[in-house]
């Protein structure tokens, strides 16, 4: 612990500059992607879900409106007016059993999009790192015993 706050002390002393964003260091974090190019079916997959888990999301409260209009029918909530949003959903009327099986579906699809999205995400980003490990360790094998005795 006492070496983990003097890391920090000495970083702060040292007034970390925050890197400039130029063509060049794109360039090269860009590299990087060079990793997940095998990978990106999986990746893609889970920016899709992403996608899909949060308009499922999205939609709970929508359900959870209309389950309390279906609960108490007939009340309004004065200041309420119509809005150029609505889209035409005020107009729509669901009984109790439709909106909470509704909500239970919605609920089901929310679980295996999140499941799904972390699944994909997480495997990709584990094999790409792996095959960068690979690389940094051929690389490391093929460097010269001078440079593994260097003490920096």
């Amino acid at each position: 612990m006492a070496t983990a706050n003097r890391h920090l002390s000495e970083t702060k002393e040292k007034g970390s500059a925050k890197a400039k964003i130029s063509k060049e260091s794109l360039r090269q974090a860009l590299i990087l992607f060079k990793y997940l190019k095998p990978h990106r079916g999986k990746f893609i997959g889970g920016l899709i879900f992403i996608a899909l888990s949060a308009f499922t999301t999205s939609l709970f409260p929508l359900f959870l409106g209309k389950m309390i209009d279906a609960a108490s029918p007939g009340s309004e909530v004065p200041g309420m007016t119509t809005s150029q949003f609505d889209f035409g959903l005020k107009n729509i009327h669901w009984s109790l059993n439709t909106t909470l099986l509704l909500i239970f579906c919605q609920l089901t699809l929310q679980t295996i999009f999140s499941f799904m999205r972390v699944y994909l995400l997480t495997s990709a980003g584990e094999r790409s790192l792996a095959d960068m490990r690979k690389d940094v360790y051929s690389k490391l094998l093929t460097m010269p015993m001078s440079f593994l005795q260097k003490k920096e």
